[in-house]
């Protein structure tokens, strides 16, 4: 919108007593107001302050119009007055208990001249009841670290100036037009002399001529809240006013009182709200990643989360507290973008059109979201984690604004698409064997490329540049460091080295009096796997409901010790089931999954899956588990621990359960089961625990009493989780000699070395060497049971080092499209705006309940009559749930 040249405008101000207040509002007007344009007029009201009056006439300026009332004539005729010293200025009403902000005048100016049916202006406040933030119709304590002046700094940069309609404007500052006030005449002094309702009678009034009125998104003014009546007395004033109202308005009335329960603009609120948080003073560090850890956060098919979104997990759950740590990654046509700021998230969700077959090395719309992204948070550190599914822009948009990049190597995707550095036949292909046509099978077999493509010169370019913009290349460990430096050698003066920290935490257990279980028939299940494991293991698998709860609500548990007249109930892992969801029809019913395997108590025989939700604990005996007593027998126990697929080892452990003697292993699979042919085999010493937290992974551990953990990558790893996670369960591990991870094993000496090579038989046979020499066995499992791993905390630390070490002092910002953001902006799953006519002021209630919906034709036609939002939000929500 072209800026408007104006004329002067009459502030007015009525006064009675509040010095304090009154001094530091004309202080602000003094340095915000083009008072040599805009005139000041200064209305005491018989003040009893005598201070009051002795401030006003030693005011110094020719401009100031100051008068002083001899007897108390209320607040209605003192607006009044003001308005009848101009007969051509706009008028702009305020009360002395406001600071006002850097151009406030202006910028409502600008506003009230949008539209010419626009009647007055009512700017943002914290005590403002239609224009409140951050809390609609409430009296706010400016946001904690902010001051006014901040405070209107935020709304300016991050308005859409949507100007959205209001009922009617609130007093506390008013801006009205001259016409107006031609047209609809002075305010009520008669009905509303001491004030409180005048201002909606007068906005009703000038309604019924044709004007609307606004709120000027994009201006905010403090007002500390009337302090001139007496409870009391205000209190009566305000029901006599209120009736006076409701008897001369009916109609208007109605619909004010409807704005203020459906609260149509929350989206001008809700576009605030995250700037507030961030507003704390911190470094805004962006992660990017290619996958969220965001369990509500769909994903592509087969796509789990790993060891890289363990990692940033874990840096974000920590750095939150110091900085304003920013997420971004792709879920198929979309970005996401959380912020989260201490115990705070906020959520956008960016729309960018499918996603390539294959990579895209540059494209200048991801270019553009993320330069938006970078200028609009004003990004100090962007830490890029992974770039599958997105592009290298990052890297170029942060570099051209000067702000400080860091790329972590978690795998080896910048050598090759394929992730992985095999060849076709599913070798170790290392640096020795740097040959095209390797490099094209290998490509064509694990990344799809044409068998005629060699896209590897191609890739390691793009890749080289963008690595090269890089301020640091962190690695998780010296053999990454490396395996990498041996394809690009000109990074190597950007090495950084910071091993991943990794914690285990303890499974929630709780005790309660048997008699607060509850049997229920609203308790309905399945168990689709039930198997024991030795005398006191069981390992379940199915699905529960609690029928008409939803599951978000509901938290699973197991019943696995007694204790005289209590029961230990240990918790269980969720997991989503879109099939029982759709079965049922109901989509509170998705995380209705478990995966649990515990360790039983002596005292317990029979087994109870219990659903806790607001306190309460039920269970149904149809899903009771009796326990069998099981003689134990002398077997070694091996676990493979992560997700099995043919890279991490999975047909070498097939071929080491199917050729070993069942009585002398028993075997356990505990993650993720990607390998068809692993998943398929059926033994009765082999069992698949299924899917883990790292909460309960030691007590799965326990549970299944497992001797040792093999991880077999065929191809080097970059750190391993898994490996970490074993010796913080106090088990050796039976390791491969290439990467990461038999650097590590031979370092540190808790566990055992194959060739990368051996065949499952010959791995078999290690086992079997291991286990005949049980003194060797016991020391290595005690060095095990030593080893300190880095802690999240310790790894924490020195990302803190390297983070305070880059200075975005000089980086360089351009203008984002607000707009933009809102409307990516979610809040419970749903944007709180759109551009789209009719869908701009969604609110955010709606009906619950069978008996709220009698009547949907009255819904449509009181939209239509109306255009209430909300109704469209009630149609909406009714229609799609019913």
């Amino acid at each position: 919108m072209e800026k408007k040249e104006r004329l002067g405008i009459d502030i007015i101000i009525p006064i009675y007593n509040a010095y304090e207040d009154l001094v530091e509002c004309i202080d602000s007007i003094r340095r915000h107001t083009d008072l040599t344009l805009d005139r000041l007029i200064l209305i005491n009201d018989n003040s009893s302050d005598e201070r009051i009056k002795e401030y006003l006439d030693g005011l110094e300026d020719d401009d100031y119009i100051i008068i002083h009332n001899e007897s108390n004539m209320g607040f209605s005729n003192n607006v009044n007055k003001g308005m009848s010293l101009s007969k051509d200025r706009d008028a702009l009403l305020l009360n002395s208990d406001t600071v006002v902000t850097a151009h406030w005048v202006d910028k409502i100016y600008q506003c009230a001249y949008s539209d010419r049916a626009i009647g007055t202006v009512t700017p943002l406040s914290n005590n403002a009841t239609l224009c409140s933030v951050p809390v609609t119709c409430a009296d706010n304590e400016l946001p904690e670290g902010l001051d006014a002046d901040a405070m209107a700094s935020l709304v300016e940069t991050y308005s859409i100036k949507a100007y959205p309609r209001i009922t009617v404007a609130v007093g506390f500052c008013m801006f009205i037009k001259r016409e107006v006030i031609d047209t609809v005449g002075l305010f009520d002094a008669v009905t509303f002399e001491k004030g409180y309702g005048e201002e909606n009678d007068f906005c009703n009034r000038a309604e019924q001529f044709g004007y609307y009125h606004v709120m000027c998104d994009d201006t905010f003014i403090y007002h500390k809240g009337s302090v001139s009546f007496r409870s009391e007395e205000k209190r009566e004033l305000i029901e006599r006013h209120e009736k006076i109202l409701n008897e001369r308005y009916e109609k208007q009335m109605q619909k004010n009182s409807i704005y203020c329960i459906e609260n149509p603009d929350q989206y001008i609120r809700d576009n605030l709200n995250p700037h507030i948080d961030l507003c704390n003073g911190r470094k805004n560090i962006l992660y990017m990643i290619h996958l969220d850890f965001r369990p509500d956060v769909k994903r592509a098919l087969n796509s789990n989360i790993g060891g890289t979104q363990f990692h940033v997990k874990a840096l974000t759950d920590e750095l939150k507290y110091s900085y304003n740590v920013f997420v971004l990654s792709r879920d198929n046509e979309y970005i996401h973008l959380t912020a989260y700021t201490d115990d705070k998230i906020h959520m956008y969700k960016f729309y960018i059109g499918d996603s390539n077959e294959f990579f895209q090395f540059r494209n200048d719309h991801m270019k553009k979201l993320y330069g938006d992204i970078l200028d609009y948070f004003r990004i100090d550190i962007v830490h890029v984690q992974h770039v599958d599914g997105l592009s290298l822009d990052m890297h170029y948009a942060a570099s051209e604004r000067g702000i400080p990049l860091i790329q972590t190597v978690h795998d080896f995707y910048a050598v090759t698409p394929a992730y992985k550095l095999l060849d076709a036949e599913g070798r170790y292909l290392d640096v020795d064997r740097d040959d095209e046509r390797v490099w094209i099978e290998s490509t064509h077999k694990y990344a799809g490329y044409a068998d005629n493509l060699d896209i590897i010169p191609k890739w390691r370019e793009e890749f080289g540049k963008a690595y090269g913009l890089c301020d640091k290349i962190v690695y998780p460990h010296e053999v990454t460091s490396e395996t990498m430096l041996n394809y690009y050698p000109e990074l190597k003066g950007k090495t950084e080295i910071i091993h991943h920290g990794t914690e285990l935490g303890e499974n929630a257990e709780i005790i309660i009096p048997k008699d607060k279980l509850i049997r229920s028939n609203d308790v309905v299940g399945c168990l689709d796997e039930c198997e024991q494991i030795g005398n006191n293991g069981i390992l379940l698998r199915g699905w529960l409901v609690l029928k008409n709860a939803d599951s978000k609500d509901v938290n699973f548990y197991i019943l696995t010790d007694e204790q005289g007249s209590d029961a230990v109930l240990q918790s269980m892992n969720k997991l989503e089931r879109s099939d029982i969801q759709e079965h049922f029809k109901d989509k509170r019913y998705l995380y209705t999954g478990f995966s649990a395997v515990r360790y039983i108590g002596s005292k317990v025989r029979t087994v109870k899956l219990v659903l806790e939700r607001d306190g309460k604990y039920y269970y149904s005996k149809r899903l009771n588990v009796k326990l069998e007593h099981r003689e134990e027998k002398d077997k070694i126990r091996v676990a493979f621990l992560g997700g099995m697929v043919p890279e991490k080892g999975s047909r070498l452990a097939y071929d080491m359960i199917s050729s070993a003697p069942e009585e002398e292993f028993e075997w356990y699979s505990i993650g993720i089961m990607g390998d068809k042919k692993l998943n398929a085999l059926k033994q009765s010493n082999f069992y698949k625990t299924g899917t883990y937290t790292r909460d309960e992974l030691r007590d799965i551990m326990k549970t299944c009493k497992i001797d040792i953990v093999c991880i077999l990558s065929i191809c080097p790893e970059s750190f391993c989780y898994t490996l970490s996670e074993s010796i913080l369960c106090d088990t050796p591990v039976l390791v491969t000699d290439i990467g990461a991870i038999g650097y590590r094993v031979k370092k540190h000496g808790y566990g055992w070395c194959v060739d990368h090579n051996s065949s499952g038989r010959e791995i078999v046979e290690k086992l079997r060497e291991i286990f005949a020499d049980r003194d060797q066995y016991e020391k290595v499992r005690e060095i095990a049971k030593n080893h300190k791993e880095k802690t999240i905390h310790e790894m924490c630390q020195e990302y803190i080092g390297l983070y305070d070490k880059l200075n975005s002092d000089h980086a360089s910002y351009g203008t984002a499209d607000n707009r933009r953001f809102l409307a990516a902006l979610e809040i419970d799953g749903e944007h709180v705006w759109s551009e789209t006519p009719g869908y701009s002021a969604l609110y955010k209630s709606y009906i619950t309940t069978r008996d709220e919906l009698t009547d949907v034709s009255n819904l449509l036609k009181g939209w239509l009559n109306s255009r209430s939002y909300a109704s469209v939000r009630r149609i909406s929500k009714l229609l799609h749930r019913n």
